[in-house]
């Protein structure tokens, strides 16, 4: 355990699930996004939900091989401070130039003809996304929110335990403040 919030078990167990769902696209690489603020479809979380790193100073990316036997890159936002118990993600890099950051990571792990699949779309700039079609071509990338939206659709007992935990605080707290509601 490397001191996560999530236990390491649930994040394998999310981690089979997209990698399934990116095997039945033909998707070799998941490039996920998640910015502060951006909350369509819980994009904001996207990339909590793969690397345990919660992006709250800038735009976030996680870079996800379909390869189990190649290592994930997590580009984190312009805070640049990430305790080890954020991640279990071993490649951090500061916040940079996406482009150029997963360029490098896809030349380094020889998947430069890779078919790629953009998670968080609504989470980047347009001219972000521009670029990254210019720079690897419409061939090679296409939209693929819907990975993860579905698969974090579905809960895990975990998941449930964790949902059912967090009604229950929130029971309590209403419960406190209406004690000292009054009129007007």
């Amino acid at each position: 355990m490397l001191g996560l919030f999530t236990p390491e078990s649930e994040f394998l167990r999310r981690l089979k699930n997209v990698r399934a769902k990116m095997r039945d696209r033909g998707i070799d690489v998941l490039v996920i996004f998640s910015a502060p603020g951006s909350i369509r479809f819980g994009q904001r979380g996207h990339v909590l939900y793969v690397s345990g790193y919660e992006p709250y100073f800038g735009n976030t990316m996680v870079v996800l091989p379909c390869d189990e036997n190649l290592s994930p890159l997590l580009e984190i936002d312009a805070a640049d401070y990430l305790p080890p118990e954020c991640t279990w993600i071993e490649n951090v890099k500061s916040a940079g130039d996406h482009v150029k950051t997963l360029k490098n990571y896809l030349r380094e792990t020889k998947l430069e003809k890779s078919r790629i699949g953009v998670v968080g779309e609504y989470s980047i700039s347009p001219s972000l996304y521009a670029r990254m079609l210019r720079e690897f071509g419409r061939y090679q990338i296409e939209v693929a929110s819907d990975i993860l939206e579905d698969a974090r659709a579905v809960k895990s007992e975990y998941e449930i335990k964790c949902v059912k935990a967090a009604s229950q605080i929130a029971k309590r707290g209403i419960e406190a403040a209406a004690k000292f509601a009054r009129p007007g």
